[in-house]
């Protein structure tokens, strides 16, 4: 019954949740007069993306309701100490596959930049795919029995036989990260995975394995740049609503933001992943491959 009362039977969406009584807090001067910038693709680019296969490496993390509910709690506590953020952004959580909002992909960690493949390559970007992740070695440390969700009556029933996960837990501050070449009008709030020497081999394994020969096999293009270290799952975005925060206020922010202690929420959430897909978005077809067999 307490994760069942945890649980808001009110008829509020998580997006009204989030963005409710933020609208009277006073612009920031600096935000306001920061104009819009609008990126222009090359021909390059657009030749790339018609020719290929958009794709991102990663895995779908299948987020249980509890951790649902200490997601939302903790995207509260931001919001309600910066709130510039939805002040000057329409928030819309990602942790809730069944948001109206919700995009083709669900709530994920991704281990690639956006990816453009070219077509004539695509089979065998998916023999890679599953050559690779079976040669994987993860750490032992890292490898767990799927636990049960005790908020579902059936979980025990359907997980008699709990399959190997890898485990990754979250760091107990966040980050927030502007949107993609292309889509500064956005940002993301994000839940970092803890960084340990296992998680650092188990990423770099992936890096070393999969897309090196991603890279060295497929004709592919890589979309924005990727920093080491920053591993994440983001949990909101952004759309702006007035203008998009500046480099500087971005900056500030982020500062601001690494001052909010989130362990009570976010410690004790088990990050569990079963297998890694490069991503196909609206398509139903499934390419992945399963870490454990």
């Amino acid at each position: 019954m307490e994760l069942i009362q945890q649980y808001s039977s009110s008829e509020e969406s998580d997006e009204e949740s989030l963005n409710r009584n933020v609208t009277d807090i006073p612009l920031n001067q600096e935000l306001e007069n920061h104009p819009v910038t609008l990126e222009i693709f090359s021909e390059k680019h657009h030749t790339t993306m018609s020719q290929s296969w958009g794709t991102i490496l990663l895995s779908v993390w299948r987020a249980p309701p509890l951790a649902k509910t200490k997601l939302k709690q903790a995207c509260h506590r931001v919001l309600e100490q910066l709130p510039a953020i939805a002040q000057n952004y329409k928030v819309e959580p990602l942790y809730n596959e069944t948001f109206r909002g919700y995009s083709q992909t669900p709530i994920h960690i991704s281990y690639s930049l956006p990816l453009f493949i070219n077509n004539r390559d695509s089979n065998l970007a998916k023999q890679i795919l599953s050559e690779e992740t079976k040669r994987l070695k993860i750490p032992s440390s890292l490898v767990h029995q799927e636990a049960v969700d005790k908020s579902n009556p059936l979980s025990s029933i359907l997980q008699k036989n709990p399959k190997k996960v890898v485990r990754l837990k979250f760091d107990k501050k966040m980050l927030l990260l502007p949107g993609d070449r292309g889509f500064n009008n956005q940002i993301y709030l994000c839940a970092r995975i803890q960084q340990t020497p296992d998680t650092r081999e188990f990423f770099q394994a992936i890096d070393d394995g999969i897309l090196r020969r991603l890279f060295a096999e497929c004709d592919v293009e890589a979309f924005g740049t990727k920093t080491k270290g920053l591993e994440h799952i983001s949990i909101l975005k952004g759309r702006v609503i007035t203008k998009p925060f500046s480099e500087e206020s971005l900056k500030q922010l982020s500062e601001q933001l690494e001052q909010i202690d989130l362990s009570d929420l976010l410690g004790d959430i088990n990050v569990d992943l079963d297998r890694i897909e490069l991503d196909t978005g609206a398509s139903t077809t499934e390419v992945q491959a399963r870490l454990f067999t």
